[in-house]
């Protein structure tokens, strides 16, 4: 009479513990693919953005965007518009910058339907889960760098960078009188650095929500910043360079070049690729 063949329970623990032990040799590198393809997005994202601003400025007469117009917590009542909102013509984005009325502020109501779509450039993949709508205006995890104050030589002020704020302060002294200062947007000729070495947008984008200048909406110029911290090591209610990729975060730079900012870098090099006319030399590490 002939058996039939079966598994012993040892023979299946066996391969249980086998097929276990390939899933733990496997899921590793699984993840690392995955981590690669968003940041392969994430890379081509602010790609797009660092051509956006090129193409902006040949439409321009060489003129880059403004980092942010009128912003808000320097010109009291201001329209405070971003770069991000000049740019959409450049990113495939035109219907949505014909539907802005830039008669009115970036929260005014008449913008209220503009300010909420949801641009998937302006979007980290590392991030999938945040929510891409927050208080009735579309986010970006993109910011403008106007400044730093990392180099000790760069201490003048926050609009030693690219991405500048512009629009006309009027200021009142004590005295009653009032004086104005304009602040008007650079020509690529004023990136005396060269735009190859001039960092324009990098990412912002940590999990919370929580940041002391306000919102990140693609609209606003409260995604516009100046740098004070290293790589991924500014508090956690500050705008700053960060990322929620492993070891570092994206920086696109003038000449629509994008690079990988390694945490940890020297804060005097991260300053050096931010200022656009102090002459500094460094090298790209990534």
């Amino acid at each position: 009479m002939l058996r039939r063949a079966a598994f012993t329970l040892v023979e299946l623990l066996v391969v249980i513990a086998i097929i276990g032990m390939l899933v733990g040799l496997l899921l590793p590198a699984v993840q690392m693919a995955r981590e690669s393809a968003r940041r392969m997005v994430c890379s081509n994202n602010l790609k797009q953005c660092g051509l956006g601003v090129s193409l902006y400025a040949t439409a321009n007469r060489d003129t880059l965007p403004p980092g942010g117009y009128e912003y808000q917590y320097m010109i009291t009542g201001g329209k405070n518009f971003a770069w991000s909102m000049y740019i959409l013509p450049y990113i495939e984005q035109g219907a949505l910058y014909q539907m802005i009325d830039q008669n009115y502020a970036y929260n005014a109501s008449q913008n209220a339907e503009a300010a909420k779509q949801v641009i998937s450039t302006y979007l980290c993949p590392e991030l999938a889960s945040a929510e891409a709508v927050v208080n009735g205006m579309g986010q970006s995890h993109y910011g403008a760098v106007c400044g730093t104050t990392l180099p000790e030589k760069a201490k003048a002020g926050d609009n030693n960078g690219a991405m500048i704020f512009t629009g006309t302060k009027t200021t009142k002294s004590r005295f009653g009188t009032s004086t104005s200062e304009t602040f008007k947007p650079l020509k690529i000729g004023e990136i005396r650095d060269g735009m190859s070495n001039t960092l324009f947008v990098s990412e912002d984008s940590r999990g919370s929500d929580e940041y002391a200048y306000g919102d990140r909406a693609w609209i606003s110029a409260n995604n516009v910043f100046e740098v004070a911290y290293g790589v991924n090591c500014a508090p956690a209610d500050d705008n700053e360079i960060y990322s929620l990729h492993p070891g570092g975060a994206h920086a696109a730079f003038g000449d629509g070049s994008v690079h990988f900012l390694k945490k940890g870098m020297d804060t005097e090099t991260l300053g050096a690729m931010i200022t656009r006319n102090y002459g500094d030399i460094f090298q790209f590490d990534d």
